[in-house]
C-alpha cells in the first residue's frame, strides 16, 4: 500500500520497499493497534516477498514507530511553524482574536490530517494509539517531539493571558492537546451520537469541526484562575 502523502525526506528517492513498509506499518497500527501487528504481517502487507525485510529497514518494532512518527511530525512541524510565526508576526496579544489564532496555529495542522485520506486519518489513530498503547519511553518520544512548539504556544499565550499562572495555562494547555489527540481519533462518535449524526463527511467537514474545536479550546484556555484554586505539581 503506497501513499502518496507519507513524507520521506532524508531516505532515497528510489528507496520505495523502505517506504512501502513505513505506509503498511503507520495503517496497521492504526487499525488494528501496535501491540497486535507483527513485523511479518508488515512486509507482507508492503508486498515484500522477504518477510525480513522490516527487520533489515528498521531493526525492530521500536525503530519503526519512531520512524513513523518522526514521518508525521516532519509533516506536521513545518506548518505549525509557519502558522505560529506569521501570528507573532502579524497579531497583536491584544488583539481579540489573538487567542485563538495561536491555538489554531499549534492544533489546526492536526486537525487538516482529517482532510488529508487514508494517510492522515491513520497518522491521527496512530498518534493516539501511541499514548493508548505504548510504554512510557515511547510516550515520552512522542511529546519530546511536541516539547518545542508546546513550550511555545504557551509562551505565547501567557503574553495574552498574564494573570493566569503558567501552571494553571499548562494544564490546560495539555488537557486541551490530550482532547485534541483522542477526540480524533474517535470522531466516528459524531456521526452517530447521542444527539444523532453530527456530520456526515468527516474529511470534508474537517474545517467546521476544527472551528468548533476551537470555539471549546479557547472557552478553557481563557478562564479566569479561581481565587481560592492553587495548581500544584505532584511532589
Amino acid at each position: 500500500m503506497t501513499n502518496s502523502n507519507l513524507r520521506t525526506e532524508g531516505y532515497a528517492s528510489g528507496d520505495r520497499s523502505r517506504q512501502d513498509i513505513l505506509d503498511s506499518a503507520l495503517h496497521l497500527f492504526a487499525r488494528d493497534g501496535i501491540n497486535a501487528v507483527s513485523m511479518r504481517s508488515i512486509a507482507q502487507a508492503a508486498g515484500q516477498a522477504n518477510v525480513s525485510a522490516t527487520q533489515y529497514y528498521f531493526g525492530g518494532k521500536r525503530n519503526l514507530v519512531s520512524a513513523i512518527l518522526e514521518n508525521i511530525y516532519g509533516h506536521l512541524a513545518p506548518i505549525r511553524k509557519e502558522a505560529l510565526d506569521k501570528v507573532v508576526k502579524e497579531v497583536a496579544p491584544n488583539d481579540p482574536d489573538y487567542i485563538r489564532d495561536v491555538l489554531n496555529a499549534g492544533f489546526a495542522p492536526h486537525v487538516a490530517l482529517l482532510a488529508e485520506g487514508q494517510w492522515g486519518q491513520d497518522a491521527i489513530k496512530f498518534t493516539a494509539r501511541l499514548v493508548w498503547e505504548a510504554g512510557p519511553d515511547v510516550r515520552k518520544e512522542l511529546i519530546s517531539t511536541f516539547n518545542n512548539d508546546a513550550n511555545r504556544i504557551v509562551e505565547l499565550l501567557q503574553k495574552a493571558l498574564p494573570d493566569v499562572p503558567a501552571k494553571t495555562l499548562q494544564l490546560r494547555f495539555m488537557f486541551s492537546l490530550t482532547n485534541l489527540i483522542h477526540g480524533l481519533a474517535d470522531l466516528e462518535i459524531l456521526e452517530d451520537s447521542p444527539f444523532g449524526p453530527l456530520v456526515n463527511d468527516l474529511g470534508q467537514q474537517a474545517s467546521e469541526l476544527a472551528y468548533s474545536f476551537m470555539d471549546y479550546v479557547v472557552g478553557g484556555i481563557t478562564q479566569a484562575a479561581p481565587n481560592n484554586v492553587t495548581t500544584q505539581t505532584a511532589t
